[in-house]
This record gives structure tokens, C-alpha cells and sequence, in this order.
């Protein structure tokens, strides 16, 4: 396990409690949250074709190109911080090749929300390093964990912490059902 430990980067503080609280109080008023989907054919799929049972989260994209200003200042300000810790993340594993950012996209767990097991490099979209900031610590459950090669890493909750590792297969990961209260974090990936 050790050897893939080391590419799964943990930036402590890469967001600031004041940034994470402004972002937290604007996502408990936004009523446009959707249900997220999954991407990928390998799994069962319900009437409307959707994985439900594997993904319960609710999805806010933000864009450059949004009608509010303060999502757009988010997007600019959260895009900046993945890219600096993208930085230092090459600097220690040479050789990743990343050439832009796609997708931020905050996540919304509430009771019972979970993603099961999964991968986020896929054939139609080849991810190359995948990306989390969680945004806070006031509920239970809802642990990041990943299954390297059959032993369980569980990364601890911090407020503001940015993890980055490979998409790719050798790193699935799930997030563990929320039991109480509701978890927010924001996710993005690198191709």
C-alpha cells in the first residue's frame, strides 16, 4: 500500500476557514442542487438508466460563466487553488503530464448520501488526476476511502484540506454513507 499512499497528495489549509464558511453558507441557499449520475456502462442501472444506489449526492457545477457573480468568484478562486497545489503535486511525481482542469463541482452528501467504490478515469472521459477539497467537519460518516491493493486507507476530515491522486484504476475510492448532518466538498479532476 505504501507505494500508492504516496501519490495520493494532502494539502492541509489549501482553502481558509473564512473562503470554506462563505462557500458553505451560499450552498444552504441554493435550491438548483441535481441528483449526480454516474459515468461508465459496468454497473446496473435503474428505470430512468441512472446508478441511484451506488451515487447519493446532489451536485452544484459552478462556471466561469455563471449569472451570479459569487460563483464565478468561487470557480476563479477554487480553479487557483487547484492549480497551485497542482503545481507542487508535479514538482514530487514528475512525469503526470496534466494539461487543464475540467469540472468543479460542490457536493452535497445528506443523510444516507454515499458513492460506493469507483474509479474516476473512464474511457469517455480520461481523467487524469482526480481532485477533493472538503468543505467541512460537522457530521458523521461520509469518510473518503481508498482500497489500495485490498487494504483501506481512510484520509481524515479536516475543513479546507485539498487531496489530489491519480484517476486511474489502481486508486478506487468511495465516500462512506453520512449518518448525520451534511457533508459538503467540492471535486474536480485534471486531464
Amino acid at each position: 500500500m505504501s507505494d500508492l499512499k504516496k501519490y495520493i497528495g494532502i494539502y492541509d489549509d489549501a482553502l481558509n476557514l473564512q473562503f470554506v464558511s462563505k462557500i458553505i453558507k451560499k450552498m444552504n441557499t441554493v435550491s438548483n442542487f441535481e441528483a449526480g449520475k454516474i459515468i461508465g456502462n459496468n454497473h446496473s442501472r435503474d428505470a430512468k438508466g441512472e446508478l441511484s444506489e451506488m451515487r447519493k449526492v446532489d451536485l452544484f457545477h459552478l462556471s466561469r460563466s455563471d449569472k451570479s457573480l459569487t460563483n464565478v468568484y468561487f470557480y476563479n478562486f477554487i480553479r487557483g487553488c487547484i492549480n497551485n497545489h497542482l503545481r507542487e503535486y508535479e514538482k514530487i511525481h514528475k512525469g503526470i503530464g496534466c494539461e487543464r482542469i475540467t469540472d468543479i463541482t460542490i457536493l452535497k452528501y445528506k443523510k444516507q448520501g454515499k458513492y460506493d467504490y469507483h474509479v474516476d478515469h473512464c474511457y469517455s472521459i480520461p481523467r487524469t488526476l482526480s481532485v477533493i477539497i472538503l468543505l467541512n467537519n460537522d457530521y458523521e460518516g461520509g469518510d473518503l476511502v481508498f482500497n489500495l491493493h485490498n487494504e483501506e486507507y481512510k484520509v481524515g476530515i479536516r475543513p479546507g484540506r485539498l487531496i489530489m491522486w491519480p484517476s486511474n484504476f489502481l486508486y478506487p475510492h468511495r465516500v462512506t454513507e453520512v449518518t448525520k448532518g451534511t457533508r459538503y466538498s467540492i471535486v474536480s479532476w485534471i486531464l
